[in-house]
């Protein structure tokens, strides 16, 4: 494998990682409601990461002057998403696990208000709300192994988009076809 294809995927994930983790540092140590809302824990990182993925590949066709197979271009955005996901991961698993074993319970207590504020707005039975609370109580979403189930569950999800972005900007060389 090309060193430029390992050195920009390297690079854009080291810097998308940091972005992640300062969004989990910002809920942790300035407002945790951050941690519910999904438009920033699930809209923001496909958006990021589909725009980091745009630039990590153009910027790895641009140094392999104008030309990118899919399995570079993929293999670039993989990388990029790999370490960027393990970083937050790494820093999630030590906020929640080791620095503040109590946030947990916060962001626990947030999504039960949040969950049974939008199950009431649909008018689910308050029976069924009882129960998904119940089970939001009695599930540990923030143990590392969940987390690192998380992290599989999203890299393989942000794969999909890489290979998508992968056969919209490969570029073969058509000298070497």
């Amino acid at each position: 494998m090309k060193d430029i294809i390992k050195k920009t995927g390297i690079n854009f994930g080291l810097i998308l990682g940091f972005i992640f983790s300062l969004t989990i540092l910002y809920a942790f140590a300035i407002d945790s409601s951050i941690m519910v809302n999904w438009w920033i824990t699930l809209v923001f990182p496909i958006f990021i990461v589909i725009v980091f993925g745009l630039f990590a590949i153009g910027t790895a066709k641009k140094a392999l002057h104008g030309f990118i197979t899919f399995k570079e271009a993929f293999t670039t955005y993989f990388i990029m998403t790999a370490i960027s996901l393990l970083i937050s991961t790494t820093v999630s698993i030590l906020i929640f696990n080791v620095v503040a074993p109590e946030f947990k319970e916060t962001v626990k207590e947030l999504t039960i208000e949040t969950t049974t504020e939008m199950m009431e707005g649909y008018n689910i039975p308050y029976e069924q709300i009882d129960e998904m609370v119940e089970k939001i109580r009695e599930e540990d979403g923030f143990s590392p192994s969940k987390l690192m189930l998380n992290y599989a569950v999203f890299l393989a999800i942000y794969a999909i988009f890489g290979l998508l972005l992968a056969l919209i900007l490969k570029q073969n060389n058509p000298e070497l076809e």
